[in-house]
């Protein structure tokens, strides 16, 4: 497995699960890739992708994007949508996210920044946020995700 893939899978399962221990990404990722990886090429991986182990709210413990990287995007966009969404649509593998005008491009290259494993593509204008969901998904997987942040 390349670098690029291992790194673009260890994305996906850090913000899809939570692990408390390096050796349970270890084990998902061999899972997910049906190949051997050792726990010195994740922990290099990790260190290169800036992700570090934080304490959570119920004691344990995850992995998450240190704070002078991509958390800040997921801190900006929560507080965005906190404070700007008008409204949340879904329609099969569309979802239809209506904010104040003005704030439609920033929160629509925010979410396009989270890569949710979901979205096909972005379109923004103004006032609107339309993603489009691949064949894979429904809107309803990624709506949840989007509430979460709210």
């Amino acid at each position: 497995m390349r670098k690029a893939e291992r790194h673009e899978l260890i994305r996906r399962l850090v913000r899809s699960q939570t692990f408390e221990r390096q050796d349970q990404l270890v084990s998902a990722i061999e899972e997910k890739a049906g190949k051997k990886i050792t726990q010195a090429t994740i922990s290099r991986d990790l260190k290169e992708m800036h992700l570090v182990k934080v304490r959570l709210k119920d004691g344990g413990f995850a992995y998450q994007y240190s704070l002078n990287d991509f958390s800040i995007d997921e801190t900006r966009l929560s507080r965005l949508l906190k404070r700007n969404i008008e409204s949340l649509a879904i329609q099969d593998t569309l979802v239809m996210i209506k904010v104040v005008p003005g704030t439609g491009e920033v929160i629509g290259n925010l979410l396009e920044a989270m890569e949710f494993e979901e979205v096909f593509g972005v379109l923004v204008n103004d006032a609107k946020i339309m993603l489009f969901i691949k064949d894979d998904f429904n809107g309803q997987e990624l709506a949840v995700k989007i509430r979460e942040l709210l």
